[in-house]
């Protein structure tokens, strides 16, 4: 979402932001609990991020019938 990716590559930086501030609001606000969750937020270097995203995705891609 952030980087605009796919379809949200069609919203301006600062609505992605604002939409996602927007999301963490109501995450917080759902239970109290939650703002300890807050606290790993940004803990992983965004080009660590990536290298899970590509794995993940790559790894979704694989698809054993027999399991």
């Amino acid at each position: 979402m952030l980087s605009g990716r796919g379809k949200w590559r069609s919203y301006r930086k600062s609505d992605r932001e604002k939409a996602i501030e927007d999301i963490l609001q109501v995450f917080l606000q759902s239970h109290p609990s939650n703002e300890q969750l807050l606290r790993f937020a940004g803990s992983i270097p965004t080009d660590d991020i990536q290298l899970i995203r590509e794995a993940i995705e790559q790894d979704c891609e694989q698809v054993d019938t027999n399991e």
